[in-house]
């Protein structure tokens, strides 16, 4: 919806209406004041010497595709469309973007055991200080509960979605802190009335291995 979409210039959801987020990366744009999109301006006013610059480049290895979940993509590398943006926007309807599950030379990552993948191996040379027994032993999936707010084509993703094949631990953002000190729900008609904490819940009891946390906070509730 970008055309209804307001700008957020400040990167702060503080920009934006009740119950909406402030996104980078959307395939969106301004005009600017001559009413052309200022990154075609910029596009049309590279030199032909920067042209040949670039076209010498060497191409950038590729590490973020679609999928309809990370276990599934890591089984269809092959097949997989490249979301270069990093962002779901590249992908088709129903899919989201990953980062290290495939490559522009695909490999299928090593499992060490059932449902357990070898995260170091996916993402290469480990520097140095990393190279301990604890290094890559957590791959952590942050659930927005905002995202339930998304239109239907804009990957719309409820608690009962989340595929926790891969992960270690997953994150339910947010809880918030209420005036008196307690711990309640950040939007308690969708959260608690809605049934997406129940659902959350219920994706821990689907992956018993899974460890279910609640994020408490965020920048929107730093005040």
């Amino acid at each position: 919806d970008c055309e209804n979409a307001k700008p957020c210039p400040s990167g702060n959801s503080k920009d934006c209406p009740k119950k909406q987020q402030c996104f980078s990366g959307a395939p969106c744009a301004k005009e600017d004041s001559s009413g052309t999109d200022s990154v075609a301006n910029v596009a049309e006013n590279t030199t032909a010497v920067e042209n040949d610059l670039l076209s010498n480049e060497p191409e950038e290895e590729v590490t973020t595709f679609c999928g309809l979940s990370w276990g599934n993509l890591i089984e269809n590398c092959d097949d997989a469309k490249p979301c270069p943006s990093g962002t779901n926007a590249d992908c088709p309807t129903g899919q989201s973007c990953f980062a290290n599950a495939c490559s522009t030379k695909p490999s299928k990552p090593e499992i060490t055991s059932l449902g357990h993948y070898n995260f170091a191996a996916m993402v290469g040379e480990i520097p140095a200080k990393c190279e301990d027994s604890a290094t890559m032993s957590r791959n952590v999936g942050y659930w927005q509960s905002w995202s339930i707010y998304r239109d239907e084509n804009c990957n719309l993703f409820e608690a009962d979605d989340i595929d926790a094949t891969s992960y270690t631990h997953i994150i339910f953002s947010f809880a918030q802190i209420s005036d008196s000190g307690t711990l309640e729900a950040w939007d308690f008609e969708a959260d608690v009335e809605g049934g997406q904490y129940e659902m959350f819940i219920n994706a821990k009891k689907k992956f018993p291995g899974t460890k279910a946390m609640v994020a408490v906070g965020g920048w929107t509730h730093n005040d």
